[in-house]
């Protein structure tokens, strides 16, 4: 998705005002817009927000759409960037029926796009595709060789390929390549969308050979790899563990961790790292960095919400800031007024005015008291939603956490298994190969053998492991079994291995069966359990174990 990211922050670049008008209040509003944008690429969101809402109200009291427009798509821009997706497609829609209504068809298309993106980066992709594609349909054939053509059409080619559909995903992609390829701001959306087509299409061997031809430029008279820019590093590591040089893709990623501090780009380095080491069966390490992605994970899960109930915060108290101005100006204007009919009133009767000066200040008391324990009880009833909302997210972490735990456990113990059944079989096909030179004359050699082939048909590993399993998710089980009542036990032995994370080679090397056996298994069990998809079987389970009060129903309805 780096790459969905990328080409959406080059859409939200390209929808800033960029010209001014004639008059001197649209001229203050242009620049508080361009003000705002400038804080906004610095991060000073507060700063933003405050320059957009004065900006906002200046357009209002003109009545100016054009500018109302620019206004709300800046504040959704920003609200995207602080992952409030629900607050950004808010502002982005005001802003479509603005430019519906009253603007032209290029930014009815522009708005439409940003709406598409902050489906991207809410992995919503159906509906960013849906979205893509008609505004695909909508552009006009005058704009047809524009870069936001080719933009849009990378989009569409990467949302294709995320599906793993490469047929319908090349000819937007030679779009985007006709249309994109003399942009060095685009060309490593352009080769990662290459990369991706090429691992989704099984020729991981070309898309190794496609990175390696794209370092070349920056490999010239041995340069430093710390000047070869770092989204191509990664794209090399990605191919190189297809094609299976896990060395390489340890001394790339390996490199890259020590360089970067970003919390989502060091759980991409884990999950490489952890799949490298695990393909060279250095399993201990592979756990290691199991662990250190589940970490990096939840630290860039916290800092997000984190950033979110800022972001929500920081508006909620500019938005009362506006209104509490407004309202001070509104109050200025009526004693404005009222000092001017003071004076006529004066003229004609003082004791008229003075009992209606009385009355004035009275209701404004009453309003003012009134306004106050309204506002008091808002924010009560704000803050006992947070704490409620705190405390239920505290208490999903530690239930999330608490399994994780009990997962790695016994992830720990299935792979010492494997480990130990994988040293047994290659010791007896020793033995054979020792009985078949010279076994007739070595009874004990054969007795050897028959005893330890025995241990390895032995159940006693796996009603071991059954048993820990039960003790440690013993309503995890009976939940499966009551929403499920027609597994079999092997098939709950199944859905054990795969509810602690194992892949499909790992649980095959576990079943003594072939990995494709093992696929076709994970389908039939899909399809017994009413799954659609049997990529959605973990998921499924996970649910299980994470909220106790989920229905069989309520789960299949999730999955679907």
């Amino acid at each position: 998705m780096k790459t969905h990211l990328l080409s959406f922050l080059c859409v939200l670049a390209a929808c800033l005002p960029c010209t001014a008008r004639q008059t001197e209040h649209t001229d203050s509003i242009d620049r508080l817009i361009q003000q705002a944008a400038g804080a906004s690429m610095h991060k000073e969101y507060r700063l933003s927000y405050s320059l957009l809402f004065r900006a906002k109200q200046l357009a209002d009291e003109q009545h100016h759409p054009e500018k109302l427009f620019w206004v709300h798509t800046n504040l959704g821009i920003n609200q995207a960037e602080q992952y409030n997706y629900a607050e950004a497609l808010t502002h982005f829609s005001q802003a479509y029926h603005i430019a519906t209504a009253h603007l032209d068809r290029r930014k009815v298309l522009s708005i439409r796009n940003n709406m598409a993106g902050v489906y991207m980066l809410d992995n919503q992709n159906d509906r960013a595709l849906k979205e893509y594609l008609d505004i695909y349909a909508l552009i006009a054939p005058s704009e047809r060789q524009s870069a936001f053509c080719g933009g849009c059409a990378l989009n569409i080619a990467n949302l294709y390929i995320d599906a793993a559909d490469t047929t319908r995903a090349l000819p937007y992609l030679r779009v985007a390549d006709r249309l994109l390829a003399h942009s060095a701001a685009d060309s490593i959306p352009l080769l990662s969308a290459h990369v991706n087509y090429l691992l989704a299409a099984g020729h991981p061997a070309q898309a190794h050979a496609l990175v390696k031809h794209a370092l070349l430029p920056h490999t010239v008279n041995h340069a430093d790899t710390a000047t070869v820019p770092a989204d191509l590093r990664l794209l090399k590591a990605r191919t190189s563990l297809a094609c299976g040089l896990h060395s390489e893709t340890v001394a790339i990623v390996d490199r890259l961790l020590r360089e970067t501090d970003d919390p989502g780009t060091r759980c991409t380095l884990f999950d490489l790292m952890a799949e490298a080491l695990q393909a060279q069966e250095s399993y201990r390490d592979a756990l290691l960095f199991k662990d250190s992605l589940i970490h990096a994970s939840q630290r860039l899960q916290q800092a997000r919400k984190q950033v979110q109930i800022e972001s929500l915060q920081m508006q909620f108290d500019l938005e009362r800031q506006q209104q509490e101005m407004q309202s001070l100006h509104t109050r200025h204007r009526l004693m404005l007024l009222l000092m001017v009919l003071s004076v006529a009133c004066l003229v004609a009767t003082a004791c008229a005015l003075l009992f209606q000066i009385r009355a004035r200040r009275r209701q404004r008391q009453v309003a003012e008291l009134e306004r106050q324990q309204q506002l008091e009880r808002e924010q009560r009833l704000q803050a006992e939603l947070a704490q409620q909302q705190q405390q239920a997210e505290m208490e999903q972490t530690r239930a999330q956490l608490a399994m994780e735990q009990r997962n790695q456990e016994l992830m720990s113990k299935t792979l010492m298994a494997a480990n130990k059944y994988d040293q047994l079989r290659a010791l007896l096909h020793q033995l054979l190969e020792a009985e078949k030179k010279g076994g007739e004359r070595n009874p004990a050699l054969r007795k050897n053998i028959a005893q330890l082939q025995r241990q390895l048909d032995s159940t006693d590993e796996w009603r071991d492991f059954t048993t820990y399993f039960e003790q440690v998710n013993v309503s995890f089980l009976m939940r499966l079994i009551e929403a499920h009542p027609t597994l079999t036990s092997n098939e709950l032995r199944y859905l054990s291995l795969v509810s602690i994370n194992l892949t499909s080679k790992e649980i095959a090397r576990l079943l003594n069966i072939t990995p494709e056996y093992c696929k076709k298994k994970k389908q039939m069990i899909s399809r017994k359990m009413g799954l659609d998809n049997p990529h959605n079987l973990y998921a499924y389970l996970m649910q299980m174990q994470v909220n106790p009060d989920t229905t069989a129903a309520d789960g299949q309805g999730e999955q679907t």
